[in-house]
């Protein structure tokens, strides 16, 4: 399974790729939302990991972007955001407060991996 980390803190983002190593995810990090979106379009990617406060374009930008050129891809947000902000009308998998800790990232991409439920703004893991 290839994931696509959008996430622009160096250390987490370290944390969360040796995980998902771990876990025999092959994992592609970048740490901005220009370099997210140039991802997006050049590759296929399995899950999104994704940030919402990051330079260049947020993080609701790229997915909007990613839902607009009709990306279906599973996404699930990594934000310090309260789960109740920002809303927005483009369709994530699952909502993870970070900074997280490796089993539940492990475990939320698996999640991911396995549902076949429809992904939609209003829901969370």
């Amino acid at each position: 399974m290839r994931v696509l980390l959008v996430e622009d803190d160096g250390m987490i983002a370290q944390g969360l790729q040796t995980a998902l190593r771990q876990g025999n995810y092959a994992v592609d990090w970048v740490a901005d939302g220009k370099s997210a979106d140039a991802a997006l379009r050049d590759s296929v990617f399995d899950l999104v990991l994704l940030d919402l406060g990051l330079p260049q374009r947020d993080g609701l930008g790229v997915l909007r972007a990613m839902r607009q050129r009709g990306g279906a891809t599973p996404v699930i947000i990594l934000t310090s955001f309260d789960r109740r902000s920002p809303r927005c009308a483009c369709s994530f998998s699952c909502w993870i407060a970070h900074p997280t800790t490796r089993p539940a990232a492990r475990r939320e991409t698996a999640w991911v991996r396995r549902s076949n439920a429809p992904f939609t703004w209003s829901s969370s893991c």
